[in-house]
């Protein structure tokens, strides 16, 4: 999966959506993707930063969306 695809299903998925509610001010921060043996990307981490509280989440693109704050 290309990144534009990656953030396209994070954007749409409901697990980003409710913590978007609730950090409206972070921003996107970060791509991150680990490849394979022909350098084309498996998993995508998406990152935002919130300057408030100094903190990065970061939203694995996989199969499921996960959240890791």
């Amino acid at each position: 999966m290309e990144f534009n695809e990656a953030y396209d299903e994070l954007k749409q998925s409901g697990t980003f959506k409710e913590w978007q509610k609730k950090n409206s001010k972070s921003y996107l921060a970060h791509f991150f993707a680990q490849l394979d043996v022909q350098l084309m990307p498996l998993n995508w981490e998406i990152g935002y930063y919130d300057a408030a509280k100094d903190l990065i989440t970061t939203f694995a693109v996989n199969e499921q969306i996960a959240i890791n704050p």
